[in-house]
């Protein structure tokens, strides 16, 4: 915010933003505040990500498949649509894009878990991060301890 004169620090502004848009959408039907990120290449070249996109799309049929197909994808995932699944894997199939006819093969490899992932509310994420804390742990403390070590600094008191 530096770059635009602004003597306050983004997260300030975000906030006043969302409390804007929460005041607006409490006496209207105002949608909510999104925010575009601006990186430094596309600050040093004047443009922002729409720009960007819009001028990939408008120089890329290809470009332009393949960010449509991304896009329903990734509107499959968050909606839990799985009906729409096989119809997606079809097209991306036919597409002629190589990136997309890939990803359609591997996820028609294991369908059945991907429709689960798709419908199910369940994540294990939770699992995840627990196994990184485990082994980001184990590296640090690599040559410095046993097992005891390790059991003490995993184990909450």
């Amino acid at each position: 915010m530096r770059r635009l004169g602004t003597p306050v620090s983004d997260t300030t502004i975000l906030a006043g933003l969302r409390q804007h848009a929460r005041a607006q959408s409490e006496s209207s039907a105002v949608a909510a505040v999104h925010v575009a990120g601006v990186d430094d290449w596309a600050w040093r070249k004047g443009s922002n990500y729409g720009t960007i996109i819009d001028g990939l799309k408008a120089a890329s049929v290809e470009f332009t498949a393949m960010r449509r197909l991304a896009m329903r994808f990734r509107g499959l995932l968050r909606g839990g649509m799985v009906e729409e699944l096989d119809a997606w894997l079809i097209e991306a199939r036919a597409s002629g894009i190589y990136a997309m006819q890939r990803l359609a093969r591997t996820i028609r490899q294991d369908l059945e878990a991907v429709r689960n992932a798709v419908s199910e509310p369940w994540s294990n994420g939770q699992t995840g991060g627990q196994i990184n804390k485990l082994k980001t742990l184990k590296r640090a403390m690599y040559g410095r301890a046993g097992v005891d070590l390790l059991r003490a600094w995993m184990m909450p008191l």
